[in-house]
């Protein structure tokens, strides 16, 4: 596996490391994740809701949505209820 450093304002790293650990997950796995959705949809032609899908797999966690749960409200659901179990 290769590393970069990327640069971003100190308080989006906060809150996004914030949001990793109150899914039990690392900001890498976040980050791998989005871009690998983006890298995904575009090796064929996008489309708003490829483009969609992509950003709202972050509501999982990390884990992919399905297709039919674009807007990742089962994904979320599904968090909710390990959460509070």
């Amino acid at each position: 596996m290769k590393s970069i450093e990327i640069t971003l304002p100190e308080n989006i790293i906060t809150e996004a490391t914030r949001y990793a650990n109150e899914r039990g997950v690392n900001l890498s796995t976040i980050i791998e994740t989005y871009l690998t959705r983006i890298v995904q949809t575009s090796k064929r032609k996008k489309t708003d809701a490829d483009i969609a899908n992509a950003i709202s797999c972050l509501l999982g966690a990390g884990d992919p949505i399905s297709n039919d749960d674009i807007n990742g409200r089962e994904a979320y659901q599904k968090y909710l209820l390990e959460k509070y179990k």
